[in-house]
């Protein structure tokens, strides 16, 4: 999800286990629902709790960075 004034990326849905192949949004904007090839069907409902950019990228780098650290793991291991 994109901020469309600032162009600032929000959230991410990246829970999926394959391609998604389909996404609706309510017309009032109070859920998602995504369709995915992992045969999976997932309903978003909007809250009210608040949601921080900043809280959210540092999530998104960490997970970035465990990741490679992991990749990096992996190569000393096969060695």
């Amino acid at each position: 999800m994109i901020d469309c004034d600032t162009h600032e990326e929000i959230f991410v849905l990246d829970c999926f286990f394959g391609a998604v192949w389909g996404l609706a949004l309510s017309s009032i904007g109070d859920y998602l629902v995504t369709v995915c090839a992992d045969k999976s069907i997932r309903i978003w409902r909007q809250t009210t709790e608040q949601v921080f950019i900043s809280d959210l990228q540092e999530l998104r780098e960490e997970k970035v960075m465990l990741k490679e650290a992991e990749n990096d793991y992996a190569e000393i291991d096969m060695q």
